[in-house]
């Protein structure tokens, strides 16, 4: 009968041993994660911290753009709406006729229908010049042509299938670099590009 009370004692004992080194076991990992854990909220409020400095001067460089400090901003807001038939322009466009206009390298990502072609459109009437814009699609190229011909804007395409004189006449009108580098690589060009000549000279 002892040596059962013992026997019985002895596996309690081991098994109160066994149940403190689960519980240290899971007090270690505890630990580790709540290790990890700080660590990673570190890492999250560096990133968070991150965005919103990034946003914050993404907004201030927008700023230098959008706005109507420049000289020529009246000109085009006259554009705008004389030629333009718009009232107003609408989110980014005036930010980035700015910077064109300022002669700045400018890269704009913007939707479709979000008034993409006003960003240079606008700018080639104020600026008396010659525009080139290269462009994928056949059928933006013609309904860009038939809309800048209704407003009054001389505007003309080029492309593969455009013939010689065309190209020749066109370029004429242009400056030295056009009439250099055009005529030689138009017919050069990958079929799915083309290119509209937006002038008012």
């Amino acid at each position: 009968m002892m040596d059962s009370t013992r026997s019985h004692e002895s596996e309690l004992c081991r098994e109160l041993s066994e149940l403190d080194e689960q519980l240290g076991n899971i007090d270690a990992q505890i630990h580790s994660l709540n290790a990890q854990r700080q660590l990673l909220l570190q890492r999250k409020n560096e990133i968070e911290k991150l965005i919103t400095r990034r946003k914050v001067e993404k907004e201030s460089a927008l700023g230098i753009w959008d706005s109507d400090k420049f000289d020529w901003i009246q000109e085009c807001r006259l554009a705008l709406h004389s030629i333009f038939k718009l009232d107003e322009f609408r989110s980014l466009q005036r930010a980035v006729i700015n910077a064109v206009l300022s002669k700045k390298d400018c890269l704009v990502v913007m939707s479709t229908g979000s008034g993409k072609s006003l960003c240079y459109q606008l700018p080639a009437v104020v600026m008396k010049g010659i525009v080139l814009v290269i462009s994928p699609l056949v059928a933006l190229v013609e309904d860009q042509l038939h809309q800048l011909k209704k407003l009054g804007i001389g505007a003309a395409a080029l492309n593969q299938s455009t013939p010689k004189n065309e190209v020749i006449f066109h370029a004429k009108l242009s400056s030295f670099y056009v009439e250099t580098y055009i005529l030689k690589d138009i017919h050069s060009f990958p079929e799915e590009n083309h290119v509209v000549i937006i002038t008012t000279v």
